[in-house]
C-alpha cells in the first residue's frame, strides 16, 4: 500500500508519506491508524528491550541507534545476535575467518526518525514499561550530538565495531552530514504552524506521541543552507542567506532530505 509522494492522505507531512516506503509492517500499521499509538513500543525495541532508564550505558544500544542512521561495519556475533533478536537489524554477512558478522539496517523512516530524536538533547518522551512486574511511566531524554560522537569514537576505539577498509572516515563524515541536516530540520519543525505555544494540551501519559517536542516530520532542508552548515562546522551562517552584492535574501528551491546513509555494497576495493 504505497502512497504517491504528493498524496495528502494519512497526513501531509513528509514523514507520514515516507512511512509507506519503509518497513512493510509499519506501512500496514499506519494504514490501520495503529502506528502512532505504538511508537513507544517501537522505541522500546530500539532500546533492545533492556533497562530503558539506563539506556545510555548500554553499548549495544548506542550501536543500534547509530547504525540505524549510518551503516558502520562489522561486529561480533554476540552483538549481532542482540541487535537482530531484540532490535530491527538484519544479518547481511558472516566471515568465518574472523567470526565477525555484518549488519544492515533497511531504509526505515520510522526508526530513523526516532534515532534522529534521540540524537537531540532537547527531545523528551514518556514510555510505559514493566519494572519488576509493575507498569511504570519512565521519562526518556535524548542526548546531544557531541555525546553521540564521543560514543561513536569509543565504539571504534574498542574494536567493538570495525569499519570496512577505508570506511572509518566515511562513517564519521556521513554522520556529520546527517547532523548538519538535523540542525536545520529541528529549526524547521520547531516553527509554529497555526497554533500558539500556550495552546499545548496538558501531558497525557496515555498518548504516546511526541507533542511539545521537535517531531522531525519534515525531512527536506534547503541545499544551500545545508552546504553552508557543512562548511561552517554546523553553525548558522547568517551571511549565507543574503546576496553580498545586492543584500537581497537568497532563496534556494533545491532541497536535500536524506535521513539515513547506507554503504554501497557494490563498491569494490580490489585486491589491495
Amino acid at each position: 500500500c504505497c502512497l504517491p509522494p504528493t498524496s495528502m492522505e494519512h497526513g501531509a507531512s513528509e514523514y507520514a508519506r515516507a512511512v509507506y516506503y519503509g518497513r512493510p509492517l509499519f506501512a500496514v500499521m499506519a494504514d490501520a491508524k495503529m502506528l502512532d499509538g505504538n511508537i513507544a513500543t517501537v522505541l522500546e525495541r530500539m532500546f533492545l528491550l533492556e533497562d530503558v532508564k539506563n539506556w545510555h550505558e548500554n553499548r549495544n544500544t548506542w550501536i543500534n541507534f547509530l547504525s540505524t542512521r549510518v551503516q558502520m561495519g562489522q561486529t561480533t556475533m554476540a552483538v549481532t545476535s542482540d541487535l537482530v533478536a531484540k532490535g530491527y537489524a538484519n544479518l547481511s554477512g558472516y566471515f568465518e575467518e574472523t567470526k565477525a558478522a555484518q549488519l544492515a539496517y533497511l531504509p526505515d523512516p520510522v526508526c530513523a526518525r526516532l534515532a534522529m530524536c534521540m540524537m537531540d538533547e532537547h527531545f523528551a518522551f514518556k514510555i510505559k514499561v514493566k519494572v519488576g512486574g509493575i507498569l511504570e511511566t519512565i521519562p526518556v531524554n535524548g542526548m546531544g550530538k557531541n555525546w553521540w560522537t564521543s560514543k561513536l569514537r569509543e565504539i571504534f576505539s574498542t574494536g567493538l565495531v570495525r569499519p570496512e577498509k577505508g570506511d572509518f572516515g566515511e562513517v564519521i563524515v556521513a554522520l556529520y552530514m546527517l547532523f548538519c541536516a538535523d540542525l536545520l530540520r529541528k529549526s524547521t519543525n520547531e516553527k509554529p504552524k497555526g497554533k500558539d505555544e500556550d495552546d499545548d494540551d496538558d501531558d497525557d501519559d496515555s498518548k504516546k506521541t511526541m507533542v511539545k517536542q521537535p517531531p522531525y516530520v519534515q525531512f527536506s532542508v534547503s541545499l544551500d543552507e545545508w552546504l553552508h552548515r557543512l562548511k561552517s562546522g554546523g553553525r548558522v551562517d547568517k551571511a549565507a542567506k543574503v546576496n553580498p552584492e545586492t543584500g537581497d535574501a537568497v532563496a534556494c528551491n533545491v532541497t536535500v532530505g536524506f535521513i539515513q546513509i547506507c554503504h554501497n555494497s557494490l563498491r569494490s576495493y580490489g585486491e589491495s
